[in-house]
């Protein structure tokens, strides 16, 4: 034979024998398995194909066509065809999943109730063993004895593990979508919410790493994303007004906004626990503040919010850096976030803060009153002090403190600062670290950046302001009860102090006789932060918070961790 016939003959059997040993694998029984697969061929000594396909477990097939009722109609199709699920999860995977938009179902992290669950089953710390998993493969159905370690659970256990699950099949919509999460399903069925005529799917739940065990459970997740259920509900303190409409109205795409009016605390109480009787339950709880005609419905106590986080609310969020006014404790134990809004306030009242500290270097307030009564220069009264030989001390080096460090060196003032833990290098920007009694004995000028709790509350008492140096100037923008208004005007007459600048007050909105009668205070009626824009990124940022609490089960800016 012509070699060059030869060798065109030895390519083609070359290519036939590749393309027949990637050939699809087709199994007889198309029950016996869920969905074809490509597997390469395998040689043994007689050149005989042996495979073995990975098997989905038939319970887990039976809960996909379950939840099918309640998927859309793409996802519907796909799951309908005989051996289909690898199309469904092709067909799903494109299709967003975002936590509560559209769904109920697959929050991104498990709520409290959720790991409640997981701990009825295994404690706190310790989750099912490998060995366990392992065996448990080898059953048909994950509810079978030998499956999982709940079979040998205590009398006690099962109990609580049942109270809880019931809890979340019928509780509101951030329960049920956390029950999703990392949990193990045993049946999926169709359950009535209490709160519409809606029917979606909810969980029997055993066990945890139902993920780990059955790999296709995210093909249940994005089937049960698709499903078509009620928006989460969200209760509002006051419309929110100033934020951008087209974007409020991209959110009530994905919520349903309740609104109640602002009014003093017992008032809004009882707004809230009739709205939660009316309207709930509701997911989150945002607060758009009336800063200047209403009273304030503070503190956001039990009492005001407690049939909210009763009845499943997660997430509350108002305006401010601040959140004195807050029981942070209360809501971590209830496991719900709190979350402020720290990056509105930071630069304004960063701003204020150099203002203020200028006008008390150089007695500005003073030399506007001798001017609105008609007197000139007054020779009697001290000189400006200079900036360029003053020193700067920051009490709490967190935005706000780091902002002023950075403007007060640009008009040549040392700064040293105290805080709780000594900032990173890079973060420090030139500014040095020292305790707290030697800010006291270096500082020209200390400005207060810090939050109010038990540890601070009238930290700059009399004993603080006898060992500073003299004729020291304070200025504070934090919150009024750092300070003991009582010792700081003691201070003032004695001329320990030489000058205030002060932004806010113990028992605002009324100041302290004393502050308004000398006449070396600047004093402002806690507006360092107002300006004509700030309401509008202060309602942004709440609901920032907001959507990204509905969208990754976490605000943006919670201040405690659950």
């Amino acid at each position: 034979m012509h070699p060059r016939l030869s060798f065109l003959l030895l390519c083609v059997l070359t290519v036939t024998h590749i393309a027949a040993a990637y050939r699809p694998y087709r199994p007889h029984d198309s029950s016996d398995l869920a969905q074809p697969h490509r597997v390469p061929r395998s040689f043994k000594s007689d050149n005989k194909r042996e495979v073995s396909p990975p098997q989905t477990p038939s319970h887990v097939n039976a809960s996909i066509r379950a939840v099918s009722e309640n998927a859309s109609p793409s996802a519907r199709q796909a799951i309908d065809e005989p051996g289909s699920s690898e199309v469904a999860m092709d067909t799903l995977k494109s299709q967003p999943v975002p936590r509560y938009a559209n769904t109920t179902i697959t929050p991104p992290v498990p709520s409290l109730a959720a790991r409640q669950i997981h701990n009825a089953d295994y404690g706190s710390s310790n989750a099912p063993s490998s060995s366990s998993d392992s065996n448990s493969t080898e059953q048909a159905h994950p509810s079978s004895s030998a499956s999982h370690p709940s079979a040998t659970d205590s009398a006690d256990s099962n109990n609580r593990r049942e109270e809880i699950t019931e809890h979340v099949r019928t509780g509101p919509p951030a329960a049920r979508a956390a029950a999703m999460r990392g949990l193990e399903i045993s049946d999926l069925t169709p359950v009535y919410n209490k709160n519409s005529t809606t029917t979606i799917p909810s969980v029997n739940l055993t066990e945890t790493n139902f993920s780990r065990r059955f790999p296709r459970a995210s093909a249940l997740r994005l089937i049960m994303a698709s499903a078509s259920v009620n928006k989460p509900k969200v209760l509002v303190l006051n419309a929110p007004d100033k934020a951008p409409s087209d974007y409020v109205a991209q959110l009530k795409e994905k919520v349903e906004f309740y609104s109640i009016e602002q009014a003093s605390h017992d008032v809004v109480a009882g707004r809230i626990a009739e709205a939660v009787k009316q309207n709930g339950p509701f997911v989150a709880f945002i607060v758009f503040i009336n800063w200047w005609s209403r009273p304030f419905p503070w503190p956001m106590d039990e009492a005001l919010i407690g049939p909210l986080v009763e009845t499943g609310c997660e997430m509350f969020s108002s305006g401010g850096a601040g959140y004195d006014f807050v029981d942070i404790k209360y809501m971590t134990a209830k496991g719900v976030y709190y979350a402020n809004t720290p990056k509105m306030p930071a630069l304004r009242t960063a701003d204020s803060t150099a203002m203020m500290i200028l006008q008390a270097l150089r007695g500005s307030s003073e030399r506007e009153a001798d001017a609105r009564a008609g007197k000139w220069l007054d020779p009697s009264k001290p000189l400006a002090k200079d900036a360029r030989c003053s020193t700067l001390g920051i009490v709490g080096m967190g935005n706000i403190g780091k902002l002023v460090s950075g403007h007060m060196q640009h008009f040549g003032m040392k700064v040293v600062y105290y805080n709780r833990n000594r900032l990173p290098p890079y973060e420090e920007n030139g500014a040095e670290f020292v305790s707290f009694e030697e800010l006291l004995v270096r500082s020209d000028v200390i400005s207060l950046h810090c939050p109010l709790n038990e540890g601070t509350r009238h930290l700059f008492n009399k004993q603080v302001f006898d060992r500073m140096k003299d004729d020291m100037i304070i200025v504070n923008t934090s919150r009024g009860a750092v300070i003991d208004e009582d010792a700081l005007v003691e201070a003032l007459n004695s001329g320990k102090v030489l000058r205030a600048a002060l932004d806010v007050y113990e028992f605002e909105p009324k100041i302290h006789p004393g502050l308004i009668a000398s006449p070396r205070t600047t004093l402002l009626p806690h507006a360092a932060v107002a300006n004509e824009t700030f309401e509008k990124d202060q309602q942004m940022e709440i609901l920032l918070n907001l959507e990204t609490f509905i969208r990754t089960g976490k605000p943006v800016n919670a201040v405690n961790e659950i």
